[in-house]
C-alpha cells in the first residue's frame, strides 16, 4: 500500500558536534520499496552511520505482508532502526539546538541548514504551536506544535534526540564546504 508523505533528512556532525543538515527527500504516495529506491538514489553514495525511522511508523505492521515498515526498509537496502526518543519525540532536544544557534554565546551544539532544503525551510517557517481553543485556557499555548506539515521537522527532532557526536570528518565535497558560507541557520 502506498504511504502518505515520506521524508528523509541528511545531517553531518562537525567537530564541535553541530548538526549540519545538507540534503532532503520528500515525496508521497509510493510504496516503501519505491521510497527506499529513491532515498538511496538521493543519498548518492554518502557515508551514513545511522538510518533512523519514526518509531511509530517503523513499528507499524504492513497489512499485506505483516512485516513492520522498518523491516521492509531493511529488505530494500536501508538498515533503519527506530529513533530513540523521549516522551516528546525529540521536540525539546531540537529546541535546544535551535536556541543555541540563535545565541552566539551558547556552548550547546547548533544546527546549520543548507539553503537548498526548500521543503525543510517551508516546514520551519510554518511550524506553529498549538493553542487551546476553548475553556479557561483559551488562547494559551499547549506547548506542543500543531501536527501538520512537519515531516522533515520530525526527522530533525529524531536526529537531535540522538544528541549525535562527531566521529570523523564530514563527507562533504569542496563545493559543499564553499556552500557553507551560504548556509541559513535558525
Amino acid at each position: 500500500a502506498a504511504t502518505g508523505v515520506t521524508a528523509c533528512l541528511w545531517g553531518a556532525i562537525d567537530p564541535s558536534n553541530n548538526i549540519i543538515l545538507y540534503k532532503e527527500y520528500y515525496d508521497r504516495d509510493k510504496i516503501i520499496s519505491e521510497h527506499a529506491k529513491q532515498i538511496l538514489l538521493r543519498n548518492g553514495g554518502d557515508a551514513v552511520d545511522l538510518w533512523i525511522i519514526d518509531p511509530k511508523f517503523g513499528a507499524q505492521r504492513n497489512s499485506e505482508t505483516h512485516r513492520s515498515n522498518a523491516q521492509i526498509y531493511k529488505e530494500n537496502g536501508i538498515p533503519v532502526r527506530l529513533a530513540e526518543v523521549d516522551e516528546d519525540y525529540g521536540l525539546n532536544a531540537s529546541r535546544e539546538y535551535l536556541k543555541a544557534t540563535s545565541d552566539s554565546t551558547s556552548r550547546h551544539p547548533k544546527v546549520y541548514i543548507f539553503s537548498d532544503l526548500g521543503n525543510f525551510r517551508f516546514e520551519m517557517e510554518h511550524y506553529v504551536w498549538d493553542r487551546f481553543q476553548r475553556g479557561e485556557l483559551k488562547g494559551l499555548s499547549k506547548d506542543k506544535p500543531v501536527k501538520r506539515n512537519d515531516h522533515l521537522m520530525n526527522c530533525f527532532q529524531y536526529m537531535a534526540a540522538q544528541r549525535p557526536k562527531y566521529k570523523r570528518a564530514p563527507a562533504f565535497t569542496k563545493e559543499q564546504y564553499t556552500d557553507m558560507a551560504k548556509v541559513n541557520s535558525y
